[in-house]
């Protein structure tokens, strides 16, 4: 008995798109893990200590033909290094 794949194109489009997508956001987790652990060691190598807080916001805003935006900004954490900066994250 003979076995062969056979995969129309609607499939074939499909898997495509799941597999772009699967690896962007491979990459994006990638990306986020590799910048986190590279601020852990800008402040161990430049000895920031954390100095405050600013808590994050959402906001509402309607716009003129009715439609609804919501806007959020993060919790940020100040750190003071010994290069003399701030950084807010």
């Amino acid at each position: 008995m003979r076995f062969s794949w056979k995969i129309d194109g609607a499939t074939a489009t499909v898997t495509a798109v799941f597999v772009f997508f699967f690896g962007v956001i491979t990459l994006l987790v990638y990306g986020v893990a590799l910048e986190a652990r590279q601020w852990e060691t800008f402040v161990i190598e430049h000895s920031c200590k954390k100095i405050g807080n600013i808590r994050g916001d959402v906001m509402t805003t309607v716009a003129t033909n009715g439609t609804v935006a919501v806007t959020t900004t993060p919790d940020k954490t100040g750190w003071l290094c010994d290069d003399g900066v701030t950084y807010w994250r």
